[in-house]
């Protein structure tokens, strides 16, 4: 049987198969003494371009319209967008075929 990947792990997957990623990293973590998951501005993972970043926060299909609606409210997020670099919501989902696909919620400043 093959390993259950996280949507994390497919999102870090699939930027770092783009040609024009040149890093993509994790940008979430547990906090111990909090004992709560702390992320960068909103995101979990932060995508390095020539000329840019793009932060994505990472989740299921689900909890997209959460995610989307918290990222619209958060004072980070509009803090991030603030810089000209794209937040950005990736929702996955299972297909009937086993496959994975992912849809892209882009976060625009005003939201």
């Amino acid at each position: 049987m093959a390993k259950k990947h996280s949507s994390l792990e497919r999102t870090l997957k699939t930027l770092r198969s783009d040609p024009a990623c040149i890093r993509a990293l994790k940008v979430e973590h547990w906090n111990h003494f909090a004992k709560k998951k702390q992320d960068l501005l909103g995101g979990d993972v932060l995508a390095l371009y020539v000329g840019g970043l793009r932060l994505v926060q990472v989740t299921d299909m689900q909890h997209r319209a959460a995610h989307v609606r918290a990222a619209q409210g958060s004072v980070e997020v509009r803090d991030w967008l603030l810089t000209g670099n794209p937040f950005e919501v990736w929702a996955w989902r299972k297909l009937k075929d086993g496959k994975y696909h992912v849809d892209i919620t882009a976060v625009a400043e005003g939201d």
